[in-house]
């Protein structure tokens, strides 16, 4: 067993050596890098900033639930037995889930409206 878990352990370890990739400097045309992706507001329209703001606000609603799903994770492990801080806990995450649907249904909606109706 022992030999088995050496061996896979040194294949993990050994097989990065075997890319023949060629060696490249992380700060290789920087310059051409920078000016290609930067985006002044100046140079968006209105309904593209209103779609980067509603974007962020999606994102930041999405990462609110997910902590809430986390909570309340928490809190149903921490319970101990106590069936009412289960019960409790049990019905947070049940709620922060509905509320995450809910959010992916409203972004898959905006989504669609702002790729199709608004952009064109």
């Amino acid at each position: 067993m022992k030999k088995k878990l050496l061996c896979f352990l040194l294949y993990f370890l050994l097989l990065p050596i075997f890319v023949f990739a060629a060696p490249q400097s992380p700060i290789v045309n920087l310059e051409k890098v920078g000016e290609k992706n930067y985006v002044k507001a100046d140079d968006l329209s209105m309904s593209e900033n209103i779609g980067l703001i509603i974007n962020t606000f999606f994102s930041l609603l999405g990462l609110i639930f997910i902590v809430l799903i986390l909570v309340a994770g928490y809190h149903y492990m921490m319970a101990q037995g106590d069936t009412t801080k289960t019960k409790n806990a049990i019905a947070s995450i049940r709620h922060a889930i509905v509320g995450l649907l809910i959010l992916i249904g409203a972004y898959a909606i905006w989504y669609f409206v702002f790729e199709n109706l608004i952009s064109k």
